[in-house]
């Protein structure tokens, strides 16, 4: 944080302030280097400085003191034509650094904007690139649970490999275990619970098991994914969400592989073992894993743009477009620069195309005003505000006046745009609706979840005695 006032070309004073938990460690610095930093942002206020800004590049006379801290009180004064002295001190004086001066040499505007500029490039997103097998220093020892083709170490189940484990046979490497959907057309969701279901066991199952301690399970599905332009095994693509999750939390443990849909063939199961990838897939005889790769340019539009569903029913559908954040304000508006968003169940819905009508990504953000309608008189430019704000996950957007509010002192913008919908969503059902007072018992459903979770606490803050459910 940073807080400061200048009087006759002089930065009189200014407050800077760490997060409670600065991110990195100070340890072997004489001074944190995000304290300094934010110490020297206070000298690109200077007024004098008109359309340029300064970038310090010489340095002289630098001395540190005793003192640190997550606080400094700075002082910056003139010390010739383009160059500050910086004195630093904690909140009770003592020195923490000195800087005789620091020169700044002037960077246009415009060159800022032309830097700016080349990197529209930076945004990436993922794709399935081919990949090839390493050479192995030897065969991968490979065994197959259940019908899966291909190898002769075949096992019924997990219990028998381990009674076979138990009674002498080798320990192999890769287990290979299908994870098959029957879909019946109308119970797809049915599926999905049934295959997520069976995965799960069979997930615990192979973590309990400490025979195989040292060996990967490898999940095989057909179709799970979207590779290119085909459409998902909604039923299957339930088992890789869970064992993403699980791949997480058991590093090396776990590998996901999807094999076409239209080849029935066993693949090189040794091959594909001998990969040291999390993720795979088989497509037209390639093996494909996921790459993390530059998106075009043309991925950004000029002027402000939003995350929106351009196709609904996958991810894959998603693009960023032009939003109409720049339009004209109505005279309860206000127009803010998003800093943060929060993500709902409600936007993944929506991304599925599973949400009742026509609705955008985002319902709640936090930011900062950059203009406000005529009627909006209880904020102004430069506030920093959370609350519900639609088409919010891109860079800017326009928001009802009196859906936000000034975010609390100290709290980051992730903090304020995960708060507004759980908790106001909570606070209407238990003070609009149910009216609950001190000393009342409340039952809060699903309390794990985040609308849950929100009750509960404002339950608690309003002194009711709070019961709560929470499944497994």
């Amino acid at each position: 944080g940073l807080r400061s006032a200048w009087r006759d070309g002089e930065l009189v004073y200014a407050e800077v302030v760490l997060p409670d938990e600065p991110v990195g460690s100070a340890q072997g610095f004489g001074i944190h280097p995000a304290l300094l930093d934010a110490a020297l942002h206070g000298s690109l206020l200077d007024a004098r400085a008109g359309s340029q800004v300064g970038l310090p590049f010489s340095w002289s006379g630098i001395r540190t003191g005793d003192a640190s801290g997550p606080l400094a009180w700075v002082r910056i004064s003139p010390a010739g034509e383009a160059a500050f002295r910086i004195d630093m001190a904690d909140e009770n004086g003592a020195v923490i650094a000195a800087v005789d001066a620091v020169a700044f040499r002037p960077v246009d505007q415009a060159q800022l904007e032309r830097t700016q500029g080349n990197g529209r490039d930076s945004l990436f997103t993922v794709e399935w690139v081919p990949v090839r097998p390493a050479d192995a220093p030897g065969p991968i020892p490979v065994a197959l649970l259940g019908e899966q083709p291909g190898l002769r170490e075949r096992y019924a189940d997990l219990d028998a490999l381990l009674g076979a484990v138990t009674a002498g046979a080798s320990v192999p490497d890769v287990v290979v275990a299908g994870v098959a959907a029957e879909v019946v057309p109308g119970e797809e969701a049915h599926a999905a619970h049934a295959v997520a279901a069976r995965t799960l066991g069979l997930v615990q199952e192979w973590l309990a098991a400490d025979a195989l301690s040292e060996s990967r399970l490898m999940l095989v599905t057909r179709g799970a994914i979207s590779v290119g332009e085909e459409s998902p095994d909604v039923a299957a693509a339930a088992a890789w969400g869970l064992v993403r999750s699980a791949q997480s939390e058991h590093l090396g443990r776990f590998v996901l592989l999807d094999l076409d849909p239209a080849e029935e063939a066993a693949p090189d199961w040794a091959a594909l073992a001998g990969l040291a990838e999390s993720q795979l897939a088989v497509r037209e005889g390639r093996t494909l894993a996921p790459r993390l790769t530059r998106a075009a340019e043309s991925a950004l539009p000029e002027g402000p743009w939003r995350l929106s569903p351009v196709t609904k029913g996958s991810l894959d559908g998603l693009a960023l477009v032009r939003s109409d954040a720049d339009r004209p304000l109505e005279a309860h508006e206000v127009r803010i620069a998003v800093r943060a968003a929060g993500l709902n169940f409600r936007d993944v819905l929506i991304t599925l195309g599973v949400y009742p009508g026509d609705a955008p990504l985002g319902s709640e953000a936090a930011g900062v005003v950059l203009e406000t309608g005529s009627d909006v008189t209880d904020l102004a430019p430069g506030d920093r505000v959370m609350g519900l704000v639609l088409e919010s996950f891109g860079t800017a957007a326009v928001a009802d006046g009196r859906m936000v509010a000034r975010m609390p002192e100290g709290w980051s913008f992730e903090q304020a745009a995960a708060v507004p919908v759980v908790y106001l969503t909570a606070y209407y059902g238990l003070v609009e609706l149910g009216q609950l007072v001190a000393g009342e018992r409340v039952l809060v459903h699903s309390a794990a979840g985040g609308v849950g979770m929100a009750a509960v606490q404002l339950a608690a803050h309003l002194g009711a005695e709070v019961y709560a459910t929470a499944s497994p």
